[in-house]
């Protein structure tokens, strides 16, 4: 439960930092020749928690720093096409894959790894007493039955008990390689990271900013990229305040700044300054509680879809800059389907009270009550970091007669209530670093023991078809499984989407590709 409480953090930390380092070497570099900056010096909106890949939260900074640190097996660009990393070609099956590593893979401290150093990572990512978050998005329901390194030919061949056609999006999410040593003492990793990434860090000033020097004996750049095309030193400076990246960017101390609100605003259209777009994969949704008398009622479910607006939502909590969203699935994701999203009916405040009227939640006045004649509230948690969001739903919901009370907490205070039936719905980031339908599966299946599935959904139609999907050997078989699961998913409104959040980075002599961090490989002069 530790581990998926853990994950559950970074969820809700992302929430935190999307709506709410000094660096070493001073003010952000420029170029003046078309090269990219030598220096780049990027704000992030939160402090790294620990430099171990397997058990830090992930939220902005740790994420970021961790992408620059560690390498994996296979790459996602912010398309969500599979690239190669420490492996340069691969073949795969629903149920394993064998991986031809490069050679020359060296660790940070610059200790040869051999492919059985590089499979420890991938073993100790599969092993159920490791810490590691989110390991089935490799292996699957049934997990790993075994992982075999063959150091003559330098390969990896992991073999799976059950199929999963998304093991490659999950290696490229999760599966980090650590060095031998750092495997060795996880508490130590904590503070001292040992990697097989681009960079390495030189010197870290907690909670305020740390440095990392492009390493010398890196073997696994991209197609067409050179250490010459990369920034010699990426500063990370731990900047949560809008208006304090906007200073700091427009006064060249921040090379590239991430914001939100009214920022945006000052900043979009300056002389200078070029905007990059990384719209999230999966939304953030209304999460109910099933295990509680209102969150239980498929009725009041279904009403509380119909009443909530997500194009009222985006602006009340993101300032219009987020997408309004009716599907689970984006439309930057694999098997996103149109039409699934046009069939919702959202907004229709007539309807929804139609439906509760129908059902025998009667009204009268602002205020409605059970079948039983008792009252009905509705116990919203309600995250401080962006209290907009449950006050808009709050709002939408009066509109209908439901009475909402809000419960203002921290995301700390949150995460412990999650695990209690004292609440009965939240705002929540259902999203993640990976492109496929499958990121959902263990957020809404599962006894909360075993998974992130706080809100104790139990959908047999949408768990029917996860193994079949996950087994699937055409897109279009995938496809159709998922969006029968989707649908599922949303007939019951067991979650009730709302946006699809963007990123908006801003940044000065550069160009670059994001989603959810920034891609190192991606630095282009601008």
């Amino acid at each position: 439960m530790k581990n998926r409480l853990a994950a559950a953090t970074a969820a809700l930390a992302a929430v935190a930092v999307a709506l709410s380092g000094c660096s070493d070497g001073g003010a952000a570099g420029t170029s003046s020749d078309g090269s990219v900056p030598s220096t780049v010096t990027i704000g992030v909106r939160s402090d790294v928690d620990v430099f171990n890949p397997f058990t830090s939260v992930g939220d902005i900074g740790a994420a970021q720093a961790l992408r620059l640190l560690y390498d994996s097996l296979v790459r996602s660009d912010a398309k969500g096409e599979i690239e190669p990393g420490l492996a340069e070609s691969w073949k795969v099956t629903p149920t394993g894959g064998t991986f031809q590593l490069r050679k020359g893979i060296t660790c940070s401290d610059g200790t040869p790894m051999s492919a059985t150093d590089v499979a420890k990572s991938i073993q100790f990512l599969a092993d159920p007493d490791s810490g590691a978050s989110y390991s089935f998005r490799v292996f699957g329901y049934a997990g790993a039955k075994s992982i075999v390194a063959d150091d003559a030919a330098n390969t990896l061949t992991i073999e799976l008990k059950g199929p999963n056609n998304d093991m490659l999006s999950g290696l490229a999410n999760i599966g980090k390689i650590v060095c031998p040593k750092g495997l060795e003492d996880p508490k130590a990793l904590a503070t001292t990271p040992l990697g097989t990434g681009p960079y390495t860090l030189e010197s870290q000033k907690r909670g305020e900013s740390y440095t990392f020097k492009l390493r010398t004996d890196y073997v696994g750049y991209p197609e067409g990229v050179a250490a010459k095309d990369m920034p010699a030193t990426v500063v990370l400076r731990v900047v949560p305040d809008d208006s304090t990246q906007t200073n700091l960017l427009l006064s060249n101390e921040l090379t590239v700044a991430n914001l939100q609100g009214q920022s945006i605003k000052r900043v979009r259209g300056q002389q200078g300054v070029n905007e990059v777009a990384a719209p999230a994969w999966g939304v953030t949704a209304l999460a109910v509680n099933h295990d509680t008398p209102v969150g239980g009622d498929v009725v009041i479910r279904r009403a509380m879809t119909l009443a909530l607006d997500p194009k009222l939502y985006n602006d009340a909590a993101y300032g219009g800059l987020a997408e309004p969203a009716s599907a689970l699935y984006t439309p930057n994701m694999r098997c996103y389907s149109a039409d699934v999203e046009k069939a919702q009916v959202r907004g229709d405040v007539a309807a929804a009270a139609k439906l509760l009227d129908d059902n025998g939640y009667k009204r009268s006045g602002e205020t409605r009550t059970k079948p039983d004649g008792s009252p009905l509230t509705i116990r919203m948690i309600q995250l401080t970091t962006n209290p907009t969001e449950a006050e808009y739903v709050k709002g939408a919901l009066a509109k209908v007669g439901l009475t909402v009370e809000l419960v203002p907490l921290s995301y700390n205070e949150a995460l412990a209530s999650l695990s209690k039936n004292e609440w009965d719905m939240i705002t929540f980031p259902f999203q993640s670093g990976m492109a496929s339908p499958s990121l959902y599966v263990i957020e809404v299946t599962g006894s909360l023991k075993d998974s992130l599935n706080f809100g104790r959904i139990d959908n047999k139609a949408y768990q029917e078809i996860i193994t079949p999907a996950l087994a699937a050997t055409s897109d279009a078989e995938r496809c159709e499984l998922w969006n029968k699961g989707q649908e599922a998913l949303l007939r019951d409104a067991d979650l009730v989407p709302l946006v699809q959040v963007v990123s908006h980075y801003f940044a000065k002599g550069v160009t670059f590709e994001a989603a959810g961090t920034i891609d190192p490989f991606s630095f282009a002069a601008k």
